[in-house]
C-alpha cells in the first residue's frame, strides 16, 4: 500500500499535543495548573487582591504554556525542515515501512528509509492521525485524511503484520 502524505503545521502541532499530554511531564503540566487554582478557591478568604491575579496568573501560565510554546515549535520545526516542507512517499510492504522524500537529505546518502515491522516502537491512532513510532520520542505522522479513504485498509494490513501489544488503534 502505498500514499504520498504532506505534513502541515496543524499536523505537526497535533502530534507534539498528543505525545507532550501522553507524557508524565505533561500530564503533571495540568495537574499543577489545576492544583494552583483548587488552593486559590480554597484560601481565597486570605488573600490580597494582589495574590489572588498572582494565582490565576500562575494557574493560566502552567496551562498555556505548553500548547503555546508547542504551536510556535511546530511551526518552526516544519518551515525549518526541507524534508518536512516536501512530500513523504509511504511504502507499506512486507518489509515494513518505507518512506521515501524527494528532498536528498546528506550527499551521497538515500533518500529513503526502512522501518522494518519487527523493528516499529508502536503505532498509535487518534481521531486525525495514525502516528507509527520508531522510538519512544520519533514517530512518522500520517494524517487520516490523506489516505483517501483507506484507513481501515491500512490498519488491517499493519494488525497482520505487527504485535498486537505494539498497537493502539481507536475502537
Amino acid at each position: 500500500m502505498k500514499f504520498d502524505i504532506k505534513i502541515t503545521d496543524k499536523d505537526m502541532y497535533r502530534f507534539n499535543l498528543y505525545h507532550t499530554y501522553h507524557t508524565f511531564n505533561g500530564i503533571i503540566s495540568i495537574v499543577v495548573g489545576l492544583f494552583v487554582f483548587v488552593v486559590l478557591y480554597v484560601v481565597r478568604d486570605r488573600l490580597t487582591p494582589t495574590d489572588v491575579i498572582l494565582y490565576i496568573a500562575l494557574g493560566i501560565a502552567l496551562l498555556l504554556y505548553s500548547p503555546i510554546s508547542l504551536f510556535t515549535r511546530s511551526k518552526a520545526q516544519v518551515a525549518s525542515s526541507k524534508v518536512l516542507q516536501n512530500t513523504l512517499s509511504y511504502d507499506f510492504n512486507d518489509e515494513g515501512i518505507r518512506v521515501t522524500t524527494e528532498v536528498e537529505v546528506n550527499e551521497g546518502e538515500a533518500n529513503s528509509s526502512l522501518l522494518p515491522w519487527n523493528q516499529l516502537y508502536k503505532i498509535v491512532e487518534t481521531k486525525k492521525q495514525l502516528l507509527i513510532y520508531s522510538g519512544r520520542m520519533n514517530a512518522y505522522v500520517i494524517p487520516v485524511e490523506q489516505l483517501g479513504g483507506k484507513k481501515e485498509e491500512l490498519k488491517e494490513y499493519i494488525k497482520e503484520r505487527t504485535d498486537d501489544y505494539r498497537l493502539s488503534f481507536r475502537k
